[in-house]
């Protein structure tokens, strides 16, 4: 028995279907001859490609992504043409050498908060050498050698520091309120936990 057709209607190539059949047929009637399982191995690659080759020839029906339709991801034009508060993270891994780098981002992509981890700054920095045109900037930088963290939003959002806080070797928090009017507030948190602080970190951060 030969394998079937993919479709009740003879829709498929026939060169496909028949070298799929002699194919099939030929697999099924070859002897066995004992072999090293080394040598064997290209052998059986060869004829698995071959044979999903054939199948996708056969088939007359193949997508580039099979499966359910989904909606496109937003791309970063998307993001720039929103109609709505635009939130931005990045793990920049030291602010000051790339602060152009980020100020270009903050003018093209212009979000509204923008969160910044591993900034490593000192407290010897100013706000000043890090201040991006119409933002307001908040920071907490870590006691010792890198970490830290930045928050800027924009000036025209008025935003507020609930908590700032840094556990040597555990994680730094910054935390904003985004007052919208009376009765509508926003909270937005920047957390930096290095891969090496304990797991009560996690617990500490909830706390």
């Amino acid at each position: 028995m030969g394998v079937p057709p993919l479709f009740p209607q003879p829709t498929i190539p026939q060169s496909a279907h028949y070298a799929l059949n002699i194919f099939y047929h030929a697999h099924k009637s070859a002897p066995f001859i004992p072999c090293p399982q080394r040598s064997r191995r290209p052998v059986l690659i060869a004829f698995s490609r071959t044979l999903i080759l054939l199948l996708l020839c056969s088939s007359g029906d193949v997508e580039v992504n099979p499966g359910p339709a989904c909606p496109q991801a937003p791309s970063f034009v998307d993001f720039c043409d929103r109609k709505s508060l635009g939130f931005m993270h990045v793990n920049i891994r030291s602010l000051l050498p790339k602060f152009v780098l980020l100020t270009a981002l903050a003018h093209s992509a212009n979000p509204d908060v923008l969160a910044v981890s591993e900034s490593w700054l000192r407290k010897a920095t100013k706000n000043s050498e890090i201040s991006i045109p119409n933002y307001n900037t908040f920071r907490q930088d870590r006691t010792a050698k890198g970490g830290g963290v930045a928050i800027y939003c924009r000036d025209s959002l008025q935003s507020s520091v609930i908590l700032s806080r840094s556990i040597p070797k555990q994680f730094e928090l910054l935390i904003l309120q985004i007052n919208f009017s009376r009765n509508k507030s926003l909270t937005v948190a920047a957390c930096y936990r290095p891969p090496s602080a304990p797991s009560c970190a996690l617990d500490t951060i909830c706390n």
